[in-house]
């Protein structure tokens, strides 16, 4: 059975995300880890570590066809690892944070374009549904600068132009910011204990979907066209966590019927919500390989039983 997990991705390491944090940690890869479906579900682009069947790097697999993964990224021994992937809305490109700026590689050729330069203050990036901004994190706040010089930014890739995202006058704090499929909302975590909110990309509506909850609340991911958020919940002690479901207006939070989270890894779930891909043991017990199981009806009819993605 594997012991001694470590897994400490920008976004989830259970701090609060206006807190400073340490920039010279790296996060430690699992064998593989899921990050994002394409957006037609066709494709999930992982993480893997160094392995009989592969260089460690970034990977992407087919969903269906079983065919073997490719490979995006290959990791040497040493330097920065891509984290928070996310695929662009046309699937032909990918976003990530390494050494704390934002890239965007496109797939085809390679090609890289770093987008931030912002002296190693730039994460958890996420594409609005044209493919024209990103939203993203600066997650420290220098000492004597201003308030605004932290929290969620907006990047325009035209041309570059950056502002932050502000409501109210206030600057908007927070984690793993997440654009809605419409455009017209971007949900993220914050606080202690951590709650969801939503912000308009203009910065009205600002909006707590957890109020009152005692509970920590993480990892948040539109489902359903945007009409519903998935999220991790977590309570005081290690072992109360479950996936929770909250509609965009903060209605029906109740507890979801799958849990996300077996291993204590994040799980990558498809954009309509039917499928995720998920952590598990391989038979020897030892090694977590990726499996693809249903969430829905509508994934039933595709996935009528949990598969087996990579480590064939």
């Amino acid at each position: 059975m594997i012991l001694g997990i470590t897994l400490c991705v920008a976004s989830a390491c259970g701090r609060d995300p206006a807190s400073p944090r340490d920039q010279g940690t790296h996060p430690t890869y699992l064998l593989d880890l899921a990050w994002d479906f394409s957006p037609d579900g066709r494709k999930v682009v992982y993480a893997h570590a160094n392995s009989p069947g592969g260089p460690a790097g970034i990977y992407a697999v087919e969903t269906m066809a079983g065919t073997s993964p490719q490979a995006l990224i290959t990791l040497g021994p040493t330097g920065e690892y891509p984290t928070d992937i996310r695929y662009s809305p046309g699937g032909d490109s990918i976003v990530f944070q390494r050494g704390l700026e934002v890239w965007i590689r496109r797939i085809s050729d390679g090609t890289e374009t770093q987008i931030t330069s912002t002296g190693r203050n730039a994460t958890d990036p996420d594409w609005d549904p044209a493919g024209t901004r990103l939203v993203y994190i600066r997650p420290f706040l220098t000492p004597g600068s201003s308030d605004t010089s932290a929290g969620l930014f907006i990047i325009n890739l035209a041309d570059h132009s950056t502002h932050h995202l502000t409501h109210d006058g206030h600057p908007t704090y927070g984690a793993a910011p997440r654009w809605s499929p419409d455009g017209g909302a971007i949900v993220f975590w914050y606080g202690s204990p951590s709650h969801l909110f939503v912000v308009a990309p203009d910065g009205s509506g600002y909006r707590d979907l957890t109020p009152g909850s005692p509970r920590r609340a993480e990892e948040p991911m539109w489902i359903e066209g945007g009409n519903r958020v998935l999220y991790e919940s977590f309570g005081n002690s290690g072992p109360d966590h479950h996936t929770r479901v909250v509609s965009r207006d903060g209605a029906g939070d109740a507890v979801y019927p799958v849990h996300l989270r077996p291993y204590g890894v994040r799980s990558a779930v498809s954009r309509d919500g039917a499928v995720a891909a998920y952590d598990s043991v391989d038979t020897s017990g030892d090694t977590l390989v990726l499996f693809l199981k249903a969430l829905s009806p509508a994934g039933m009819l595709t996935v009528p039983r949990p598969r087996r993605l990579t480590g064939q």
